[in-house]
């Protein structure tokens, strides 16, 4: 059996983000989503004409359709 130690991050509202083809690429597989914590990949889908649900705790993104603010956890 394998045991981690207990890791501590401490990235503040961590997020990942996709160079423009990745996006792209993402896109066109993807159909139908709710991108959770995922707002620019919501943001292309919705560029894209695809209806998406965008959750997310970033309200910079709140002028997309489909978006709602959402947390992990609660801060």
């Amino acid at each position: 059996m394998v045991h981690y130690r207990e890791m501590h991050e401490l990235h503040e509202k961590e997020r990942r983000f996709f160079d423009a083809e990745t996006l792209e690429r993402l896109g066109v597989l993807v159909r139908g989503p709710c991108c959770l914590c995922a707002p620019m990949l919501g943001k292309q889908l919705t560029g894209d004409g695809v209806s998406v649900t965008i959750l997310d705790c970033d309200v910079r993104f709140a002028h997309l359709p489909g978006f709602r603010k959402f947390a992990l956890c609660s801060e």
